[in-house]
């Protein structure tokens, strides 16, 4: 089962990382540029998550606007953004008491495991029974077919573990296949710079 997020960014560098850190076998991402856009969302949505950068807040007012819609929501946790070298007014923070506040540029893999963290957190109980209750001889007949669902459950969060593993070693190998696309774009745009450089000083 794929969790619906909704991503409020006006950034399209920032929604292509998005894209590369949230599988899309994991995570349905729903993207808007702006608080109008991310209203549309949030009425024909029902996400797991809410990821929003300061930026598509014009103001504390328009802020306060999308506080009163998350007061219709049970629980939904929200993340906020921001850049490295923008400034956050203290505000936002003391206003929508976000879960969690990512500064950019993030760890991808951090990036991942925080929300990876926060669903389940949504899903999972937080502990479970260190053993079994003992059960009496005539109870335990009754008690086989309720423990096949049990049963069942452990298997799909072992199997979701190695699918998660699984992402992480993906997610490494497209970011060193990333990397090296750049160094080659970099070592190709320098030598048509000198290519140039070497016709001017010819002509």
């Amino acid at each position: 089962m794929a969790f619906e997020l909704i991503i409020a960014d006006p950034s399209p560098t920032m929604k292509k990382i998005y894209q590369t850190a949230l599988p899309e076998t994991q995570y349905h991402l729903h993207f808007a540029s702006n608080l109008e856009e991310l209203f549309h969302l949030l009425e024909t949505v029902t996400p797991e998550l809410v990821i929003t950068d300061q930026a598509i807040y014009e103001n504390v007012t328009a802020l306060l606007e999308f506080k009163q819609w998350l007061k219709r929501e049970d629980h939904l946790p929200v993340f906020l953004t921001a850049g490295l070298f923008d400034r956050l007014p203290g505000e936002y923070v003391e206003q929508l008491k976000p879960e969690k506040i990512l500064v950019k540029p993030f760890s991808l893999e951090a990036f991942f495991n925080t929300v990876r963290e926060v669903i389940e957190k949504k899903h999972l109980p937080d502990t479970l029974p260190e053993e079994l209750p003992e059960a009496k001889e005539q109870e335990i007949g009754a008690g086989v077919e309720g423990l096949f669902p049990e049963l069942k459950h452990q298997v799909q969060l072992l199997v979701r573990q190695e699918m998660l593993e699984m992402e992480r070693e993906l997610e490494k190998r497209i970011k060193a296949s990333l990397l090296r696309e750049l160094r080659l774009t970099e070592s190709s745009s320098k030598g048509s710079s000198e290519i140039d450089i070497k016709q001017e000083e010819k002509g």
